[in-house]
Formats: structure tokens, sequence, C-alpha cells
């Protein structure tokens, strides 16, 4: 995990001006096996872990599953679609930025993050290429919007042989996001292959979603796929 990064992030959410609590969970010791199944078979633990954690939260101090935002990197966006799966799709919102891709990737649905983990799952893509050129993410659909920035594999001021910057550059979007940065979309469609090969201009709908903190359920954008061009 890059601290300093969740640091910038949790500090942007406490700093605004709307009330909200904000907890961050240090799975460190769960993680750190380098033998890579470990730490992705645990990932599901820790996500019921999160679940019980936030139904105490309801129970005993009056919150509310439809405020409950959870936000995960890479396999803690994992750990957060699990934490949603435990809580029965009742948390408000889900948001995973670049899901881990290797082990996950062609997996059926309740083995990683998915649509039916909240209420909205706002999913972000950063560097889905394979993992023989060095991705980390996953470029499969599974949000009720799913973001392609620069389609998804590669960041702008990131080196071609700089593995780890494009994976983060999820956070780093969220966190500019929180600041109030803005991120439309530019194209849209409900395919990634559409997306890619056939999409459609957003601009001219008037009603793009935005990428990151602001982005919002949408009936008319739900289960659709989207592209922006904005550097960073």
């Amino acid at each position: 995990m890059a601290k300093p990064l969740w640091i910038n992030l949790r500090k942007a959410l406490v700093d605004r001006d709307e009330p909200r609590n904000v907890i961050c969970v240090d799975w460190s010791t769960g993680a750190s096996s380098k033998w890579y199944p470990t730490p992705r078979d645990n990932t599901r633990v820790v996500g019921r872990i999160i679940g019980k954690m936030i139904e105490q939260l309801v129970d005993n101090k009056g919150a509310r599953f439809e405020d409950m935002h959870i936000i995960g990197h890479s396999l803690g966006a994992h750990i957060a679609g699990y934490a949603g799966e435990a809580l029965g799709g009742r948390a408000g919102r889900v948001t995973g930025l670049d899901p881990a891709g290797p082990l996950f990737g062609g997996t059926d649905d309740q083995c990683k993050l998915d649509r039916s983990d909240a209420i909205f799952v706002d999913v972000m893509h950063t560097d889905g290429d394979l993992v023989a050129f060095g991705g980390a993410g996953l470029m499969e659909e599974c949000g009720d919007h799913d973001w392609y920035p620069h389609g998804g594999k590669d960041q702008p001021g990131c080196g071609m042989f700089d593995a780890g910057c494009d994976h983060m550059m999820a956070i780093e979007y969220f966190t500019e996001s929180v600041l109030n940065k803005k991120f439309p979309a530019t194209k849209w469609a409900k395919t990634v292959k559409d997306l890619f090969k056939n999409p459609s201009d957003c601009t001219n709908e008037g009603d793009c979603p935005e990428m990151g903190f602001h982005d919002r359920d949408d009936p008319k954008y739900r289960g659709g796929d989207f592209e922006m061009d904005t550097p960073l």
C-alpha cells in the first residue's frame, strides 16, 4: 500500500464541508505474504469483517446502510466488494479503484467486485494491461459505472516501465475529484467493446457523468462504460 496516497485521500474527505466519519482499515498483516494467492484469499475475510463492523455501526450507533461509502484500491477494491456483499448489497456505494486483475479476471461475479455489492458501484480502471506487460488492474466491467480514463491502461505522466504508476493513479484521480477537480466523461457506451470501437459522444448529451467522488447513479447511464481524456 502507498500510505501517503491514502493519507491524502483521507484528509481530502475529512476536510470537505459535509460532516462525515472516515474509517481507514489497515489489513497489512493479511496482505504481507509475497505469495500472491494468500492475500488474494484474505480479501474475502477482511471484507466480511468490515461488513460486520458496518452492521454494528448501524445496529448500535444509528448509522444507515445507505450512507455508507466503501472505497478500496487494487485488492482492496475486491475487499470493498466483499464487504458490500456481506451486507446484502445494502451499502449506499462501493467504489473500486483499479481492482486487482490477477486471479480475479474471468471469474464469476461472486468472486470479485460486482454491481450487486451496493446500491451504486462505480469502478475506475487505470492499469488494465496484460500482466505480461506490467498491468495489475482489471479491464472487465464490474460496476454500474465503469471508467476507463485514457483507455484504462496507460496514464499520462507514468513511464513505460513504471509498473506501479498506472495502478496508483486511480487513487490520485479519486483524491483530486474529492478536491473538486472535474473529470467529466467524453465518451460512453454500454459495453467495453463499443466504448473503444463505436462510442457515443457524451458531451452531446449535455449530462455527462463525472468520474470519481461526484459520480452518481443515473438510470440513463446505468451499466455504462465511460472514457475521459482530462489530464491530472
